[in-house]
């Protein structure tokens, strides 16, 4: 994990991948998904999503929630598989119950569309929380959408502001647009 973080020295992804290779061959299975992250991004290792499938298939269990979460990707798109939403929708739930809030906010996009699971706009709201409070910028901006539309929860334009707000701080820049187009309209209606 060192080189590939570059912690203590340069950056290596190469060493990195040799490294999460000979680890996960031992069984350790946080290095089977950080390996199957570097197929999957071509990071030190031609970029494979069927070898990412493989070494993401091998990690995902609840101890390993971000192997979950990058399978279900892959799965999602057919990439390295064949695309299944309703696989993909339970390696997100197995993601999101191990703790990984982007696996809590894709289960909840996936309900939200009804893709691979039944539609449930209200289990989609409180995931996209359960995504924002884990650190997941995305579910907030999420959650705000929920909010302010009244789509699975009762509609609330302070709590969406909020949602959009931390969102916005986080990075994301279609909540920063939100909010400039609200305060524009605030802006029109001082001056009407």
């Amino acid at each position: 994990a060192l080189w590939w973080a570059g912690d203590g020295g340069k950056q290596d992804s190469k060493e990195a991948a040799r490294l999460f290779g000979l680890s996960c061959a031992t069984g350790e299975l946080v290095a089977c998904a950080a390996l199957g992250s570097l197929y999957q991004a071509g990071d030190g290792v031609p970029q494979d999503a069927a070898k990412a499938v493989g070494y993401l298939e091998k990690a995902c269990t609840t101890t390993v929630p971000d192997g979950c979460y990058n399978l279900g990707q892959l799965v999602r798109q057919g990439l390295g598989t064949s695309a299944d939403p309703a696989r993909a929708a339970t390696l997100y739930r197995r993601a999101c119950e191990g703790g990984d809030p982007a696996g809590c906010g894709w289960l909840g996009l996936m309900h939200a569309e009804g893709a691979g699971v039944a539609a449930d706009p209200a289990r989609a709201a409180r995931l996209f929380v359960q995504a924002c409070d884990g650190g997941w910028i995305e579910g907030c901006f999420n959650a705000g959408v929920a909010d302010a539309k009244g789509d699975g929860v009762p509609r609330d334009n302070a709590r969406a502001g909020q949602a959009f707000q931390r969102a916005c701080k986080g990075g994301v820049e279609r909540a920063c647009q939100v909010l400039d187009r609200q305060r524009a309209k605030r802006g029109k209606r001082a001056k009407a």
